[in-house]
C-alpha cells in the first residue's frame, strides 16, 4: 500500500486482498475496518502502513475532500451564489436555488459574474474620479 495512492486489491497479504480475493473474513467488523483503512490510505487521511495503530484518532480523521460543510463543493457554490447576489436578484431563497439543476445554476452564475464585473468597474471609476478631485482640491460634480 502507498499513502495517498490508489487501492491495490491484488497486493497479496493486504487485508483488502484477503477480503476481496480470498473472501477470508473473520466477521463484518473486520471487513468494515479493512475498507476504512484502505479508504484512509488512498485519500491520504492517515498512513496506516507508517503509523500502524499508534494513532487512536485515525479512525475519525477527515480528509479535506470529505469536509462538505466548510470547504466542500456545496459550500463553494453557496458562497459564489451569495457573492453574485443571485438570491437577491432572483428573489429566490438560497436553499431553493441549491435544489436547481446544475446547468441552471451555472447559467445564473455566469450572468451574475458579468453583472458583478460591471458593478466593480463602475465602483472603480467612481473611486478614481473621487480620488482625482480630492487630490486636485476641487469638489466632485
Amino acid at each position: 500500500m502507498n499513502f495517498g495512492k490508489g487501492i491495490n486489491p491484488y497486493a497479496p497479504g493486504s487485508p483488502l486482498y484477503d477480503l476481496i480475493m480470498r473472501r477470508k473474513v473473520a466477521d463484518d467488523w473486520t471487513s468494515q475496518l479493512a475498507f476504512m483503512e484502505e479508504y484512509d490510505q488512498t485519500y491520504g487521511i492517515f498512513d496506516h502502513d507508517l503509523n500502524g495503530d499508534n494513532d487512536p484518532l485515525a479512525i475519525i480523521g477527515m480528509h479535506p475532500a470529505e469536509d462538505v460543510i466548510t470547504g466542500g463543493r456545496i459550500q463553494l457554490l453557496m458562497n459564489e451564489l451569495m457573492a453574485c447576489r443571485i438570491p437577491e436578484i432572483t428573489n429566490t431563497p438560497l436553499i431553493e436555488l441549491m435544489n436547481y439543476p446544475r446547468h441552471y445554476l451555472d447559467g445564473l452564475l455566469k450572468e451574475g459574474r458579468k453583472a458583478r464585473k460591471k458593478e466593480d468597474e463602475v465602483v472603480d471609476q467612481i473611486t478614481a474620479e473621487t480620488r482625482a478631485t480630492r487630490d486636485a482640491g476641487t469638489k466632485p460634480q
